[in-house]
């Protein structure tokens, strides 16, 4: 059983929430009124908590890499970092090794998040996604098409 102290240090709900605005504290409750009643739970659950500091405790995380460990699932379960990128935003966030970082990504998606990983995952296609709405995909504009720094190519015939 984790203690009502832990919880609100390792809490994905919690994390890093001292270091914020008042707007970025109210922006961020907005958008978690929006989350489905699963997604709600696995960031407020004692067991998520939980799961984090004992991941972060076997991995010798310190207490600010494992906060910062949950405030990543926190960014990813909201869809303000991609899934894709986990690993490397747990490298770079914690500072620490790809391998390590593989491990605790597998981790974090297969056992914290993996009965609301479909969920996550539609959620991150409908943000990410380089398509349409009519399905089709976006057509990049040329170098020639685009008008880089305001600057007009005068071998262009149009």
């Amino acid at each position: 059983m984790i203690s009502p102290e832990n919880y609100l240090r390792y809490s994905p709900f919690f994390a890093k929430a001292y270091s914020m605005s008042d707007l970025e504290w109210e922006k961020l409750q907005d958008k978690i009124d929006n989350l489905s009643h699963s997604l709600y739970d696995v960031l407020i659950s004692p067991k998520s908590s939980e799961f984090l500091r004992t991941l972060g405790t076997n991995n010798n995380l310190s207490e600010i890499q494992i906060v910062d460990l949950a405030a990543t699932v926190r960014d990813l379960i909201m869809t303000e970092i991609y899934l894709g990128d986990i690993i490397a935003r747990i490298q770079i966030k914690l500072g620490i090794s790809f391998d390590q970082a593989s491990r605790m990504a597998n981790a974090v998606t297969s056992d914290l998040l993996g009965p609301v990983l479909a969920e996550i995952k539609k959620l991150h296609a409908e943000k990410f996604s380089t398509t349409k709405s009519s399905g089709e995909p976006q057509q990049i504009p040329s170098l020639h098409e685009q008008n880089i720094g305001n600057v007009i190519d005068l071998r262009i015939k149009k």
